[in-house]
């Protein structure tokens, strides 16, 4: 099904295939996936990852202080989680051996709870407030460079770098004396910075090794029928233009030899010799 769905996006997006046949044994279609249809798959890569960071919950963030003589302070950020991602601008740019995706001016809201504690041997009990925050990342930038490369007839992707970069950082604190205590959690913004540059890259590279994972599950032939099938492993390295890609699989009718269609062609030689094998195959 998944292999059946890559021809369906290549015939809707490609220029018109041309088959080139090298000889009467061998030959290969070629496919070449316009800048259109770049771009139909930059969305369809946003969108996904879109979907994917949407709700992610971040590791918490704890931060604690002593005080000499005084005693000892305590903050910490929990159930820190993404509720809504923009992104206003995205490229896919093609290189000489893969794929640059980037995103720019993106916008990221979270939400979190923090808590902060005081303690002090002048006094027996700990002094604590709590309540909610939000957070606003704005002016994000993504960039995740892919090298595709055909391996054993298939289209293999090795990450090549992903990084991800904030510009801006709010936080708004909300219940209890969040006024008193706006200072102190501001000084978290370095890491909370940091966990969400981590965990975004984390989680964008995991989501390109899955397309890879993907990928390596496609079938290398597509049965027509019970006697013939499509040879569709990958020929030759993928071809990077400008603005295109041209993929070449192998494109030729070979015999599906299970039993059955063993047995078929043993009554029906005819048929053995048209697809190139022979009854005693």
């Amino acid at each position: 099904m998944g292999a059946i769905l890559v021809f369906l996006i290549l015939s809707i997006f490609a220029s018109p295939a041309t088959s080139q046949f090298q000889s009467s044994e061998t030959g290969f279609i070629s496919a070449v996936i316009s800048e259109k249809g770049l771009v139909f798959v930059k969305d369809l890569l946003i969108e996904n990852a879109i979907q994917t960071l949407t709700s992610l919950t971040l590791p918490d963030i704890h931060q604690s202080k002593k005080i000499p003589l005084i005693g000892g302070v305590s903050a910490s950020l929990t159930n820190i989680t993404v509720y809504h991602i923009d992104v206003p601008c995205s490229t896919l740019q093609t290189g000489e051996s893969g794929v640059v995706v980037a995103a720019s001016g993106v916008t990221v809201e979270l939400s979190m709870n923090w808590k902060y504690s005081y303690s002090t041997w002048l006094l027996p009990i700990e002094i604590s407030d709590e309540g909610t925050a939000s957070v606003k990342v704005e002016g994000m930038e993504v960039g995740l460079t892919i090298n595709v490369e055909n391996q054993n007839g298939t289209l293999k992707l090795n990450i090549a770098q992903c990084g991800c970069y904030l510009e801006d950082i709010n936080i708004t604190l909300d219940g209890g004396a969040s006024w008193f205590y706006q200072g102190f959690i501001d000084a978290f913004k370095d890491k909370i910075r940091s966990t969400i540059e981590t965990t975004i890259t984390k989680k964008i590279v995991e989501g390109a090794l899955k397309l890879d994972s993907l990928l390596q599950t496609l079938p290398k032939k597509i049965d027509v029928d019970k006697v013939v099938s499509l040879n569709v492993t990958v020929v030759n390295g993928p071809l990077f233009g400008n603005s295109s890609v041209e993929v070449d699989i192998n494109g030729l009718f070979i015999p599906s030899y299970d039993g059955t269609v063993l047995r078929y062609l043993n009554k029906n030689p005819q048929l053995s010799d048209f697809c190139g094998g022979s009854k005693n195959a």
